[in-house]
């Protein structure tokens, strides 16, 4: 018997965690000094209300003690534990599960316990603990389960794009040059989860309802199958959200859709007015394979005259179709950093994509 535990960043509502009897452990995250843990409704419009009038929100990885007592109690019960986590590029979380897994494997020798980075966050995550736990109802083994999750985590795309830029500068992720800069010409940033689960600049668009459609662009370019389940996750921005899922419509899309309000803790770092969508891509369509062939030019223009030179672009798994296409690879390249450099830190004008997909 296995027990599939997932955490609050997963982004799930109450209705689909009790659908599927998922295990959820809970961040803590403070406004304004006080401290709250994430159990039950999140009130999304009071949170990034607060946001938008200046409160302060701190957040802070699950300890290793929490996921410890938490797998405990399960597996006392004789239950095996697969824990799909939130990505460890943007979190210690999955290395404090990792520390408690290793312990309870020495008292719990007959048990099973694996842990999965999922590379993703909010319901990036949440659409694989979903996954999970509809094979663990079905009867799938342990096994089966963790091997399937392992290898589809890496088809899951991650695009966004934020409504204030001093979120992610108070982040650390953009500059405050590029951040006023930004903000003066209404450029919205377009940001993915990369291979290794890390935030990256992919792209930037003039206006909201531009930033918008790059997302549902994006789709319709990477999707091969427009029939399967995708998420929508918004900080408090419900009209931005349906926007887009009805500009994704026109972009081909058939299958169902999950929409949340963004969960607090990862929220926090986006700030309100953020618009995600999280998709599968199990295979890279011929308009998404001519796409990142004309990218090329558009690289190389980017860095000329700069004195900066990319040391190589990665994808995975599936490198091969760079080498193909004449791009060069070896270590990946920290665009943010270099782009720095280059730009004086107008990060977002990177249009440089990360594709996952099966190969």
């Amino acid at each position: 018997m296995t027990k599939i535990f997932t955490d609050t960043s997963a982004n799930l509502p109450i209705g689909f965690i009790k659908k599927y009897g998922l295990n959820i452990i809970p961040f803590a995250y403070s406004v304004d000094g006080a401290e709250v843990e994430e159990n039950g409704e999140f009130d999304g419009k009071a949170y990034y209300s607060a946001m938008r009038a200046g409160a302060q929100v701190k957040t802070s990885m699950i300890s290793t003690g929490v996921i410890l007592n938490a797998f405990k109690t399960e597996l006392e019960k004789g239950f095996d534990i697969i824990y799909i986590a939130m990505s460890g590029g943007i979190s210690g979380t999955v290395q404090a599960a990792e520390a408690a897994a290793d312990e309870l494997r020495q008292e719990f020798p007959e048990r099973n316990i694996t842990v999965i980075d999922t590379f993703a966050a909010s319901l990036g995550e949440g659409l694989l603990a979903i996954k999970a736990a509809e094979m663990n109802n079905g009867g799938i083994s342990f096994n089966d389960i963790a091997s399937y999750i392992s290898r589809i985590r890496h088809n899951m795309c991650q695009y966004f794009t934020v409504d204030d830029l001093k979120y992610l500068k108070r982040g650390g992720r953009i500059s405050g040059t590029a951040a006023a800069v930004g903000t003066l010409l209404n450029i919205k940033p377009i940001l993915k989860g990369d291979e290794t689960g890390h935030i990256i600049s992919c792209g930037r668009a003039r206006g909201k309802r531009a930033a918008l459609l790059t997302l549902a662009e994006h789709y319709e370019k990477l999707s091969a199958d427009k029939r399967s389940q995708i998420g929508i996750a918004h900080a408090d921005a419900p009209e931005d959200a349906e926007t887009l899922l009805s500009l994704l419509k026109k972009h081909g899309f058939k299958g169902e859709c999950i929409t949340v309000c963004y969960e607090p803790v990862t929220g926090a770092h986006v700030g309100p007015g953020t618009v995600a969508r999280r998709i599968y891509v199990f295979s890279l369509t011929r308009a998404a394979k001519k796409h990142l062939v004309s990218e090329k030019p558009l690289i190389q223009r980017f860095f000329k005259g700069t004195g900066v030179v990319p040391t190589g672009i990665e994808c995975s798994p599936k490198i091969s179709d760079f080498r193909a296409n004449g791009f060069p690879v070896g270590e990946r390249v920290d665009f943010f950093d270099t782009l720095k450099s280059a730009r004086k830190g107008l990060i977002f004008y990177t249009h440089v994509y990360f594709i996952s997909f099966m190969s």
